[in-house]
């Protein structure tokens, strides 16, 4: 963590950085040189099949559906896993919203007839 901070902040020089984080420079330099650990490459690859997945279904599906595409795609993956990648990715499924009938509806559409001839008008107010 506090090397990839090294990283992105590298207009300053490394030594200052590396003091005030508290590591040595070796230690840094020894963290570019490392290779990619086998947890990081599958992490990679998954977060691939789920921007993937996630396009196939129209950014539709959300965590549960996701984690069964992983699994059915051979993957032996846990869903809080998934969970924490899809965070990490931005990956959100779309949700519907709630059909909500406007206040003044800018219609053309005829209302309905008065089939029973009843009138609602009244020469008082709050009258029984």
């Amino acid at each position: 963590m506090k090397y990839s901070f090294i990283t992105q902040t590298r207009y300053y020089p490394l030594t200052r950085l590396c003091g005030a984080l508290e590591v040595s420079t070796s230690g840094y330099y020894d963290w570019i040189d490392r290779p990619m650990s086998q947890r990081d490459k599958d992490n990679k690859r998954f977060t691939l099949k789920l921007h993937r997945f996630h396009q196939e279904s129209e950014q539709i599906y959300g965590l549960p559906n996701l984690h069964k595409d992983l699994l059915s795609d051979g993957e032996k993956i846990g869903i809080k896993r998934v969970e924490r990648l899809m965070k990490e990715a931005g990956i959100r499924a779309k949700t519907a919203k709630k059909f909500v009938i406007g206040k003044h509806s800018k219609h053309s559409h005829q209302v309905a007839p008065n089939l029973l001839e009843r009138h609602f008008k009244t020469d008082e107010r709050d009258v029984v």
